[in-house]
């Protein structure tokens, strides 16, 4: 279990099967995650898949394609972005917890949880159980699975399937 500690930019790709990449610059390829822990503290990243592991952001840091989350999880740290310019997509059974800012669209089918100061700037497409929101959220589109929303949805709430409560601190002010 070694650790990649990059502060330069990678001219590629990089693949985990554990340990631990300090993502620090930049790659021109994608980060495949398959048990390993991923910590992007900033930089552009060309795209990122985990089938298992851990990847945390420390520090704002861009993902140009497609950010899949299909085993583990994914943090997003208090203070934080994740500018998700292809979008971040959480699959059954993988967990994310936003504490910082996603900037971007979120579909999830696993468990996605808005902490109080996290946000997402668009459309969270939930299809999960157990997701909740007590930060502020864009939009929501509730197509399956359960949803609890105790934070703002600053414009629509559409429910196509599944179940979405509003507590007594949540407001949908679309």
């Amino acid at each position: 279990t070694g650790e990649l500690d990059n502060t330069g930019a990678l001219n590629g790709g990089v693949t985990l099967t554990g340990g631990t990449l300090d993502q620090n610059g930049g790659t021109t390829g994608a980060v495949q995650n398959n048990g390993g822990t991923v910590e992007l503290g900033g930089g552009t990243v060309d795209a990122l898949t985990q089938s298992s592991g851990t990847t945390t952001v420390d520090a704002s840091t861009t993902v140009t394609n497609a950010t899949a989350i299909n085993g583990g999880g994914l943090t997003v740290n208090a203070g934080q972005t994740l500018t998700a310019s292809g979008n971040v997509t959480v699959a059954n059974g993988a967990t994310a917890a936003i504490n910082g800012t996603v900037d971007g669209d979120l579909n999830s089918a696993g468990d996605t949880d808005v902490a109080s100061g996290g946000a997402i700037t668009g459309t969270l497409t939930n299809s999960g159980t157990g997701s909740s929101n007590a930060g502020t959220i864009n939009a929501l589109s509730n197509t399956n699975g359960t949803f609890a929303n105790s934070g703002t949805v600053s414009t629509t709430a559409n429910v196509s399937g599944g179940t979405v409560t509003n507590t007594n601190t949540g407001a949908i002010t679309g």
